[in-house]
């Protein structure tokens, strides 16, 4: 199977991004990074060995001025490679060697892959799941043509909740992914809330609630549910009790992992 992602140019992350995609070519995947035309030359200089590199001619088209692959493409790529399935995952996450078994037992629906947070690059014992998001996802071959919002990329909030929040809305299955499959070495992280609160009108648009319908209910909807119309932070909260609401969660999972999958 392929996985698709977009690596990152920037030289803080080539450590992680090395390790993830040997990671991936020992769990039995093939790695295709989509970058924009002028970032192809250094990726392939930097990664040629390990991944294949394709350009893109559109962007994201919520970059906010930034180079970024919209999810989109990544999903379509993924169909068009993989003809059965789309494969994603964010460029510095390490798989399980035992990823393709696992993974490979889902042929339908959604199926969000959680990050589970180590602190060296292959000690993958006793690590913790991060509970606020996901970083790969697994789509079965009904949901081509169902994600084609351009506003989402890869290296931008909220793809990962648009992502099972729109499926759930349509009446798609949703899984996810307890087992510690997908690894990722804590580094220090930023969270631009420019982004997340620009965004935030999309993910509702993404589920039928257009900008009118949204200020009618931020302001005189049910008192209860205000927040979530008007504050981004709420509908985060709001997506992940959606998710656990719905959404079919699978494999081990207490917490903690006394051992990799």
């Amino acid at each position: 199977m392929v996985v698709l992602t977009s690596l990152s140019p920037k030289e803080n992350c080539r450590d992680r991004q090395q390790a993830a995609l040997e990671s991936w070519r020992a769990a039995g995947f093939h790695a295709v990074s989509l970058n924009p035309e002028a970032e192809t030359g250094i990726i392939r200089k930097t990664y040629g060995s390990s991944a294949e590199v394709l350009a893109v001619d559109r962007l994201c088209s919520h970059g906010a001025g930034r180079q970024l692959v919209a999810v989109t493409d990544l999903i379509e790529r993924s169909f068009e490679k993989n003809l059965h399935a789309a494969f994603l995952l964010n460029a510095d996450i390490q798989l399980a060697r035992e990823a393709t078994g696992i993974l490979g037992s889902f042929r339908e629906g959604v199926t969000m892959i959680p990050r589970w947070e180590i602190d060296r690059t292959g000690e993958l014992e006793n690590c913790d799941m991060n509970p606020w998001g996901y970083d790969g996802v697994l789509l079965g071959p009904e949901m081509r043509g169902v994600f084609l919002c351009r506003a989402f990329g890869l290296g931008l909030p909220w793809w990962d909740y648009w992502i099972p929040f729109r499926a759930l809305h349509l009446g798609y299955p949703v899984r996810v992914l307890q087992q510690p499959v997908a690894f990722h070495v804590r580094h220090a992280e930023q969270w631009n809330e420019r982004d997340r609160a620009r965004l935030a009108g999309k993910v509702w648009h993404e589920v039928g609630v257009p900008p009118w319908k949204r200020f009618w209910r931020k302001h005189l909807g049910p008192k209860k549910d205000r927040k979530f119309y008007g504050y981004h932070n709420h509908l985060a909260g709001h997506v992940r009790a959606i998710i656990r609401e719905k959404a079919v969660f699978s494999g081990f999972h207490d917490g903690k992992a006394e051992r990799p999958c």
